[in-house]
């Protein structure tokens, strides 16, 4: 099941891009009709409006929302293409894009790289034990130079950095990170969207993630 007991004040979660993602972030709704003017695949102008927006919010940090119909964002692409346009994870993006910390202590479960377009690019599955209750997080969209190689991952220390358009499966600067209760992650750890039909037994598969990200 997910982890509740990262609802219990006295556990630490570490932010994850350190001080930057301590406070209010700027809520990107990428389904609004300002957006649908935006070209997705001109990735320059992409990273344009999410600056733009998040100077214009006067904050740190600016998070996308789990489950939101990203049809628009993914124009083009071959999950588009699929019918898959529900997102299954967050995605962060602070001002400054330096290294995304572990926020809590556990094992690396599989490193790894998805091509094409929409895609992952480098990615990091960690896997969390929280008294009796396992489950694992994916981050995505990472730098292959940055990438902690170590089988353990404290607390704290460099998961990696986000990385750039040829590496990170042609999408803006941000991070995706997605959550995984163990039941079929062999099947779904490679899938960031679901289709329509899938989207009420998320919960049981991938969770919302924001419980992982104190705000």
């Amino acid at each position: 099941m997910y982890p509740y007991p990262l609802l219990q004040k006295n556990i630490i979660v570490f932010p994850l891009f350190g001080e930057q993602t301590q406070w209010d972030p700027c809520i990107f709704d990428y389904s609004n009709e300002d957006f649908l003017n935006v070209d997705p695949r001109n990735i320059d102008n992409m990273n344009s409006y999410n600056r733009e927006h998040l100077k214009n919010s006067r904050k740190t940090w600016w998070l996308g929302w789990y489950l939101e119909n990203r049809s628009h964002i993914l124009k083009g692409t071959h999950i588009q293409k699929q019918g898959r346009i529900y997102h299954l994870g967050i995605d962060i993006m602070p001002t400054e894009a330096l290294s995304i910390f572990n926020p809590l202590n556990w094992e690396v479960y599989e490193r790894g790289y998805e091509a094409w377009d929409g895609n992952y690019g480098w990615y990091i599955i960690i896997r969390y034990t929280l008294w009796w209750t396992i489950f694992y997080a994916l981050y995505g969209h990472l730098s292959y130079e940055s990438l902690n190689t170590q089988s353990i991952i404290p607390q704290g220390e460099s998961i990696g950095k986000l990385g750039n358009t040829s590496e990170n499966g042609n999408w803006f600067l941000h991070l995706h990170l997605q959550i995984f209760t163990g039941e079929d992650i062999d099947i779904w750890k490679n899938r960031g969207y679901c289709w329509a039909e899938d989207v009420p037994n998320m919960k049981y598969i991938c969770p919302d993630p924001n419980f992982l990200v104190r705000y």
